[in-house]
């Protein structure tokens, strides 16, 4: 599928949260993005010493909740880390990227799979492996950090040649991940920079720029309401005033919806988490930060929590998404005070129903 710079690209771990808040969008909103799913990564047995699942168990129903939660339509599909630096390989010798692309292919998904100039050599023969049965296409995900070194080209070139695909076929994700965002304006041009070397750069099917500006912490955010610039939408917007200046071609928008791109490691049940709400409104983050949960009456608290959200006046109203609406009726006790799934649910939704709205807005100006 090709597309513009008019559709948004959200990055998803496809956790239950995820997933759930995906399958209560509104339809016209679904029709604007092309979501980039992801395999989450496995939990890990502190005890054990080992992950809780096998990678088997772990993947197994993978194909199976895109279907279900997404449906049929146009996806990027990428693993993680622990998939693509590794040889992993099945019990029955079959590569975990090509197990989760057999489901997908029998399901009839159409599901582009990701891949990129780092990763095994092991891994990007499986891919080479998915193209001969799946004609949707090759995405090619490429950090910053990786496109500003002097061999990039020549990787770039080298994967173009290993799949036999001319540029116009393959979409390209650059992921700024999550940066430090020092200076909008300077980070801008040295984006600029960066895409006019970026080579074939008019020639690849859709061009889309991911990043975040998410803390990585819960302890970064202040107790009460409190707000976070969204930097990677104000660098964004940033760059498209550049690019449309210098007639340059204008890239889609990604983000990491509510995530940051590196999860907190570490032994969970020595964590502390906080209730927390999450709302996406112009240019920010607004973060209304509770007590520990610890134990269920703490839960409690999320009616507050929503009704504080609900009283600002940056507060979009019950009917511009479903996690908008489940905040309002949570803050007159309609709703349940959920679990931090629940919260992750509401937040995710609420963000890409914003966030397709912003870039709908955007454009039209």
């Amino acid at each position: 599928m090709k597309f513009d710079h008019t559709r948004y690209v959200p990055c998803l771990r496809w956790n239950q949260g995820e997933y759930q808040a995906v399958l209560l969008l509104k339809d016209q909103t679904k029709e604007m993005l092309t979501p980039l799913i992801e395999v989450s990564e496995r939990e890990w047995d502190f005890e054990l010493e080992k992950p809780k699942k096998t990678l088997e168990d772990h993947i197994a129903q993978f194909a199976k909740r895109i279907k279900e939660k997404w449906g049929d339509a146009y996806c990027f599909i990428d693993t993680n880390p622990e998939i693509y630096n590794n040889d992993l390989i099945l019990e029955d010798g079959t590569h975990p990227i090509k197990f989760i692309f057999n489901d997908i292919i029998k399901k009839k998904i159409n599901g582009v799979p990701v891949t990129g100039v780092s990763r095994s050599d092991s891994y990007n023969n499986a891919v080479k492996d998915i193209l001969d049965q799946n004609d949707l296409g090759i995405c090619f995900r490429v950090k910053i950090t990786e496109c500003t070194k002097s061999d990039f080209k020549t990787k770039i070139d080298t994967l173009i040649e290993k799949y036999k695909m001319e540029a116009g076929k393959i979409d390209i994700i650059l992921d700024l991940e999550c940066p430090d965002f020092p200076s909008i304006e300077g980070f801008s041009k040295a984006i600029i920079n960066v895409l006019n070397k970026f080579p074939y750069y008019t020639s690849w099917k859709t061009f889309t720029i991911l990043g975040t500006s998410i803390p990585k912490s819960m302890a970064d955010v202040k107790k009460g309401i409190d707000y976070k610039p969204r930097n990677e939408w104000i660098l964004y917007k940033s760059l498209i005033g550049l690019l449309n200046k210098q007639n340059m071609r204008l890239p889609s928008f990604g983000d990491y919806t509510i995530n940051h791109p590196n999860l907190v490691k570490g032994n969970m049940k020595f964590f502390k988490k906080s209730a927390k709400v999450i709302y996406a409104i112009d240019d920010q983050w607004c973060f209304n930060k509770g007590d520990l949960v610890e134990r269920k009456p703490d839960f409690f608290q999320f009616h507050d929590l929503c009704l504080k959200i609900v009283k600002l006046p940056y507060y979009m109203g019950k009917t511009f998404s479903e996690g908008s609406r489940y905040i309002y009726d949570c803050a007159n006790k309609k709703e349940s005070h959920g679990n931090l799934t629940t919260w992750k649910k509401v937040g995710t939704n609420h963000h890409i129903e914003k966030v397709v709205y912003d870039i709908a807005n955007f454009f039209s100006l």
